[in-house]
């Protein structure tokens, strides 16, 4: 809603995937601009500060790019994608995400200046989740300092996982080029983030890819062409230096161009089956958890939720997270080895569960020694908010029946497990495997009279932790509320 020629309010067409809840775009106005570059403002980005008339203490920085009106359709299309993405709540990784779409005579702009410039454009206003931004193609002319090998490889990387992300949602991209990568560079240091945008060709394949994904070509010998010019700019600088090979005492090419470095810049290639390999790999940056790109043993993407933090020394890959309305369900009262997957386009931690294939992946991945079952993991929390008041873990060694089906319980020697803040360690307990009309489970009248007899008080009949849930006691925090969440996860040490 427009009052006063301001944005008072969040437009329909606001993209998901943005915490909003920190923007507080409310009055916002665009307030500051970085870089002077509408001569040629079509895809082109610019660095801006949003400032807020009500809380000016919480001024915002953003990145906007802009459209002449001659463009008007594919400035359209791009929004169609938010659109879409927003209704159909796609989570799509290292993508440019969008804030606002507007036509510039409809926005507040501090700046008489950038008012002229901008007064016949339309704008897409993203959200800048580091220092700076800046396209691929504007770097390279620039001869930056942020493209060293490292960080080429990086970008390689981090422009393959978008392409696959977008995958999972049958999405193809259809434009991928130096102008279409942006660069986020980040405060006190040289590292980076290579986001994907530009979605003015993008194609959404309703019924999916064929069996041999041949749609996906042309987005891959996009990327190919990619890493060819990436590898030319480097062939450049050496050359522009005066020499025809690395001399590894001129450490300023050394920097720039390591013949070394370069051998493995086919890394792009390396797809990460597990979080702990992504992790052993590398690709995971400063080790925060979040959502990553990973791959079945058919080589084919999925998005899971990787937890690096809660457990120390522990990495957990997401393989199933059930609100306990969904927990109680027919649909997934049932074993691991009962293939009823979730759509993975678009995890949801009240009804997410992976495919069989891609939990036995994950689990025969080198380095999935263990599994283990969590309550309401908050991801807005560093360490998921895990306080191991319920909690189970539990190694493949002891119990080898994960993707059994067999309605039997196994008295199993557990790592650690604590209902309702009672806590036992390496001791017996009966795990039901589950069946076809049962869920993977501990049944705590069992574990009372079963193996160990491990009591534990103010036990209800019938009660269940974990799963199943056909009796739920509601001091069990997996129980509190039709919302509360059952996680379980596959994982190792690292």
């Amino acid at each position: 809603r427009l009052g006063e020629n301001r944005l008072e309010s969040v437009p329909n067409h606001i993209c998901k995937g943005t915490s909003l809840q920190q923007l507080l775009l409310n009055r916002n106005q665009i307030q500051k601009v970085y870089r002077q570059q509408f001569s040629e403002c079509y895809h082109t980005c610019v660095k801006v500060q949003l400032f807020n008339q009500r809380k000016k203490e919480e001024n915002l920085y953003a990145w906007l790019r802009c459209y002449y009106q001659k463009d008007r359709q594919q400035w359209e299309k791009e929004a169609q994608f938010y659109h879409d993405m927003e209704l159909n709540n796609w989570h799509l990784l290292n993508i440019a995400r969008c804030i606002w779409l507007a036509n510039a005579h409809q926005c507040n702009i501090a700046s008489q200046r950038l008012k002229k410039q901008l007064q016949h454009k339309l704008l897409i206003c993203y959200e800048l989740p580091g220092e700076d931004v800046a396209p691929l193609n504007e770097l390279i002319s620039n001869q930056s300092k942020h493209l060293t090998p490292s960080n080429i490889q990086q970008i390689l990387q981090d422009i393959k996982i978008s392409i696959n992300s977008l995958y999972t949602c049958s999405i193809l991209h259809g434009n991928i080029n130096t102008k279409t990568v942006f660069i986020i560079t980040f405060k006190g240091g040289n590292s980076i983030k290579a986001l994907l945008g530009d979605f003015t060709r993008a194609k959404i394949l309703s019924q999916g890819f064929s069996n041999d994904n041949h749609e996906l070509i042309p987005d891959y010998h996009s990327l190919e062409k990619l890493c060819d010019e990436l590898i030319e700019y480097c062939k450049f600088i050496i050359d522009k230096s005066g020499v025809n090979e690395i001399n590894p005492r001129n450490t300023s090419i050394q920097s720039k161009c390591d013949s070394n470095q370069w051998m493995t810049i086919q890394e792009w290639k390396i797809n990460p089956k597990s979080c702990l390999q992504a992790k052993q790999l590398h690709l995971t940056n400063d080790d925060t958890n979040g959502y990553f790109l990973l791959y079945d043993d058919l080589r084919r993407p999925f998005t899971s939720y990787c937890d690096f933090k809660s457990d120390p020394g522990f990495v957990w890959t997401l393989v199933e997270s059930l609100s306990l309305s969904n927990g109680k369900s027919t649909k997934y009262r049932k074993s691991f080895n009962h293939d009823i997957p979730s759509p993975e386009c678009t995890p949801n931690w009240l009804e997410y569960r992976l495919s069989t294939s891609r939990m036995k992946s994950i689990k025969n991945t080198p380095g999935s020694t263990h599994y283990r079952a969590t309550c309401n993991f908050n991801i807005e929390l560093e360490n998921g908010g895990i306080d191991h008041r319920d909690y189970l873990r539990v190694s493949f060694c002891a119990d080898s029946h994960f993707f059994h089906g067999t309605h039997k319980y196994y008295c199993t020697r557990i790592d650690h497990v604590s209902i309702r803040g009672y806590t036992c360690r390496q001791c017996n307990i009966a795990i039901w495997d589950g069946s076809s009309t049962s869920h993977k489970v501990i049944n705590v009248d069992d574990a009372s009279r079963l193996c160990d007899k491990w009591i534990i008080p103010n036990t209800i009949s019938g009660e269940h932790a974990f799963g199943h849930y056909y009796r739920v006691n509601p001091k069990f925090s997996c129980g509190n509320s039709s919302r509360s969440t059952t996680n379980w996860w596959i994982g190792g040490y690292y």
